[in-house]
């Protein structure tokens, strides 16, 4: 357990990793126009406070990448191939699946899972190669 209190700035860099991930996941260069045409709000409803979002997601990130090193440190894995696996492993059992389900029921485009599905992928994935490395 003190493997997890000496990572922090594992945990921070995982979750700068993840947030730049973002960046370019949701840029027009990317999927960016695709995701805004999926999301698009017809009811007239604001958009999204930017500066809330941003905080948000720097301590969703924060939080996840401290989890992926608790997964790490638990199944005492180790390197860049094998943390990765570990972040594969952690979004089909935590996001793939009951995301799906989520889209499902609430009827929203396929794509759209596809992309915010995908962005988690990349993430975890790189997050756990990440701190696979460094622990």
């Amino acid at each position: 357990m003190s493997m997890l209190h000496s990572s922090h700035l594992a945990v921070l860099l995982s979750a700068i990793i993840q947030w730049f991930i973002g960046v370019i996941w949701y840029s027009p260069a990317l999927f960016g126009k695709a995701w805004h045409a999926a999301v698009d709000d017809r009811t007239g409803a604001k958009k999204t406070n930017e500066i809330a979002g941003t905080l948000a997601t720097g301590v969703g990130n924060m939080i996840v990448s401290f989890m992926v090193l608790y997964f790490l440190s638990m199944t005492g894995v180790a390197g860049l191939k094998y943390g990765a696996f570990i972040g594969f492993r952690l979004w089909l059992g935590f996001v793939a699946t009951p995301l799906f389900a989520q889209y499902v029921y609430e009827r929203r485009p396929f794509k759209l899972y596809v992309i915010n599905a995908g962005y988690w992928l990349v993430a975890l994935m790189v997050s756990g190669a990440v701190l696979g490395r460094l622990r």
